[in-house]
Parts: structure tokens; sequence; C-alpha cells
């Protein structure tokens, strides 16, 4: 009777070492993916975030699929075509580091096609994966056994839309929509307040004024004013967007300090009078929020221009001595 109990008990299935140290990986890759996802739609983008998609790429993309190649080896023999694939993966796998560290970390802005080769290598990277797993008939024979069970679907589709729910919001407040506005029948300001921001404050945001001592130099000559009125009336401006977007953010926190020049109006709200601009047919700004003034000689406009994005950026082309005349001494 013991024998044939025996005979019946099902074997029990050892995990291997390679197993175990997959699984190790796999949680290393998924804690560094959501570290670089947290920092990416946070004002901590740089270092931060390079390394941990370091960690995730390599551990992901190159650490698993070397593993799973000396597993295969020690039952068969390695094809050169796989070995060509895992070179061309590193290869890949190299190049979209190298875009994120020129991307997120090196003192360049202005990029272009650095962002279109680090898209383009992480879809590289993901058609490589989902390749090698349909080629691998044991994870084919591994997904069957899941889609057969209920409890496994209703979790990727728990994991799906917790995803969405989780990405779709974020990439909303990433996207600008295109827009063009003409600067016409500008209003005079009654006076500006000039101040140097610098580069803590360029990096964390506003908040960190709380902790910080800065001056404010009041401009009031009215020639001065005038010629910069003058200098933006009429002109069309457009939003910086996307790529753009992105680059400006960068080159806010490489060329601080720099200089905000915020407008006043006497008796009339910015916000409001954007709110009532928006509801025109024709799409005009007379009041400018503020002046944007960088080391690099660059000129942004931030206008109040209501809808979801309350304030944007207009990059402006003004004649340097104005901007000397307006910043004074405090010209750099």
């Amino acid at each position: 009777m013991k024998d044939i109990k025996e005979e019946q008990e099902e074997p029990k299935i050892t995990e291997k070492p390679e197993d175990k140290l997959l699984s190790i990986i796999t949680g290393i890759t998924w804690v560094a993916g959501i570290a670089a996802f947290g920092a990416l739609f946070s004002n901590n983008i740089g270092m931060a975030f390079f390394v941990s998609l370091t960690i995730a790429f390599i551990a992901g993309f190159l650490v698993k699929s070397l593993i799973i190649l000396m597993r295969e080896s020690k039952e068969r023999l390695i094809s050169f075509k796989e070995k060509i694939i895992f070179a061309i993966k590193s290869f890949t796998v190299f190049i979209s580091i190298l875009c994120s560290y020129i991307i997120f970390v090196s003192p360049y802005y202005d990029l272009y096609w650095s962002y279109w080769v680090f898209v383009a290598s992480i879809l590289v990277l993901v058609l490589m994966e989902r390749i090698e797993k349909k080629n691998n008939q044991e994870g084919v024979k591994e997904q069957e056994e899941k889609r057969k069970k209920p409890l496994q679907k209703i979790k990727r589709i728990g994991y799906l839309i917790f995803s969405i729910l989780l990405a779709v919001p974020n990439f909303y407040q990433l996207y600008t929509p295109k827009l063009t506005i003409t600067l016409k029948d500008l209003a005079m300001p009654s006076y500006m307040d000039l101040r140097e921001i610098e580069k803590l404050e360029a990096i964390h945001g506003s908040g960190v004024r709380l902790y910080q001592d800065y001056e404010r130099v009041h401009i009031k000559e009215e020639e001065k004013i005038q010629s910069l009125i003058e200098a933006l009336e009429g002109i069309t401006v457009e939003n910086i967007r996307l790529i753009e977007e992105f680059n400006y953010l960068k080159m806010k926190r490489i060329e601080a300090p720099y200089y905000n020049l915020n407008i006043h109006y006497e008796g009339a709200s910015v916000l409001q009078e954007a709110f009532n601009e928006e509801k025109g047919t024709e799409n005009n700004r007379r009041y400018i929020y503020a002046v944007e003034v960088y080391p690099n000689g660059k000129v942004y406009l931030e206008i109040a221009t209501g809808g979801r994005r309350m304030f944007q950026i207009f990059p402006v082309n003004i004649n340097n001595k104005i901007i000397q005349e307006l910043l004074g001494s405090s010209m750099i």
C-alpha cells in the first residue's frame, strides 16, 4: 500500500538556481522601472531617472537574456543567430542608455534626434523581447496554461487597467496643444518686478522661495516699459510644446540663474483678462504675465492663456539693447 501511494504522489518540482536568479532580476527590473517612472513625472529628472532606467534596462533586457542563454547552453548548443540577436540587443541597450544620458543628465539642450533614437531603441527592445518569448516553446506553453485559468485572466486585465489609469493622466498633462497667438493692442503695464531666479528654485520649483531670501527690483521708468511693449506689439508667437517644452525645462536648470520680469497692470487681473480673451473669436492677447531672460540670450514670454494650461511659454526675439536697458546693472 505504501508503494502504491508513493507511486501516486506527484514528483516534487525543484526550482533551479537559474529560476531563482531570474525571479530576483525580474524584481530588480520592476523596482528600477517604477523608480524611473516616478522620477520622470517629478522634478527629479536627471541622475535619479538615468540610474533607475539604466538598472532596469541592463537587468531586464541583458542580464535576463544572458541567464536564459547560459541555462540553455547546458542542454543544447546556442546557435549563431541567437548570439547575433543578443549582440544586437546589447548594442541597442547601450544606445538607449547613451541617449538617456544625453537627454536627462548631460549639460546639452536643444536636443531632437536623441529623443527619437531613445524612443526607437525602446520599441526595438520591446519588440525583440516579444519575439523571443514567442520563439520559446516553454514560454508559449506557460502562457497557454495561464490563459486557461480565470484568476490569471483577471489579474492580467487588472494590471492593464491599472497601467492605463496610471499612465494616461500623466501623459495628458505632458501633452500641450499647439497655440499661436498675436500680441495685439498690448496694455501698458504700471510697473515691472525684476527678480533673479537661482539654480535651486529653477530645479525644484517656486516652493523653495519659502526658504530663500530674494530681492525684487521695481522698474517704473515709463521709457523702459514702453520700449518693451513697442517691441512686442503686433508680433505673432507660438507656444513651446512636446520636445521643445522638455528642452526648455532642461535649459532652465542649466542656464540658471536667469532673470524673471513679472509684469503688473493697474486695475486689471491677468487671469481674468485671459479668460475673457479666450472667449473671443480672434486669438489675440493684450496682457503678458512675465518675461524670462536667460544668459544664453534667449527670451521667453509667459502668457496667461486659460484652459487646461493656465500659463504657457512662448519664445520671442527681442533686441538685446532693450533687454540690457531693462535689466540694467543686473545683466549677466
